[in-house]
């Protein structure tokens, strides 16, 4: 919680639905609502005026720009928050996806894959622990995971009208992605830590100690099954049962 606001972060692989059933609890108003900066991310700002589309640039050379756009997935992620405060005063905010998600599932999959190399990931890393060290990062209330299928999840990319995606993006790497979701998320403590340093997930050379510090921290875990149909009143009945007392509200 940042002060009296509930955060609650959105998680799951590319079109698993998550904007889908966001905007539907946005509409109960028991909740706001905020969506990744895809649009910001599409039109990303040079000097000069100029503007890149930095996610075509990343699905179409993911060698070359898994850095560039990670950071910038980074960057705009963590002063999202702040700037959430200042643009709604809702108590209870739903931000989908997140900086941890970035550094569990997606840069490590750029590391892993050797499409982000060690001196990149490295230099990743060390923002992230300049961020936590100057308390740029959160804690969130809870992880909400909708998870679905990577299957059901290609079939669904054409809806979304992102061309970047519908020609790029192939089932293995969402494949990938799902499996570094659960590593993450589904644990037997219904809860997930903020950044994994499990066996499974280690870098190269030791944890640095905001990474260590982070890693001890677990946030309660909802995990929807994103294959089927939720109506809103489900939705929000889990939600608040995996929320802590002090942050639901009386409905």
């Amino acid at each position: 919680m940042k002060g009296d606001r509930t955060m609650i972060l959105l998680e799951g692989i590319i079109a698993a639905g998550k904007s889908t059933i966001g905007r539907r609890l946005a509409k109960s108003e028991l909740f706001d609502f905020i969506e990744e900066p895809v649009t910001l991310w599409r039109n990303f700002p040079l000097p000069g005026g100029e503007t890149v589309n930095l996610l075509d640039w990343f699905y179409e050379d993911m060698e070359r720009a898994a850095y560039t756009f990670q950071t910038a997935a980074f960057i705009t992620r963590a002063k999202n928050w702040a700037e959430v405060l200042a643009k709604t005063d809702h108590s209870q905010v739903i931000l989908e996806r997140s900086v941890f998600c970035d550094y569990n599932v997606f840069a490590f999959n750029c590391y892993r894959s050797g499409d982000m190399s060690p001196k990149e990931h490295m230099l990743y890393r060390q923002l992230w622990a300049l961020a936590i060290m100057q308390g740029k990062i959160d804690t969130p209330d809870l992880f909400v995971f909708y998870d679905t299928a990577s299957e059901e999840c290609m079939e669904r990319m054409p809806e979304r009208e992102r061309d970047e995606e519908i020609k790029k993006i192939q089932l293995q790497y969402l494949k990938r992605l799902e499996v570094l979701h659960k590593q993450w998320l589904i644990n037997d403590d219904g809860c997930a830590p903020l950044l994994v340093l499990s066996d499974g997930f280690l870098r190269q050379g030791d944890p640095l100690s905001e990474e260590l510090d982070a890693s001890k921290i677990r946030v309660p875990v909802l995990r929807l099954d994103g294959n089927r149909e939720w109506q809103t009143d489900e939705l929000i009945e889990a939600i608040q049962s995996k929320l802590p007392v002090t942050s639901r509200l009386l409905l």
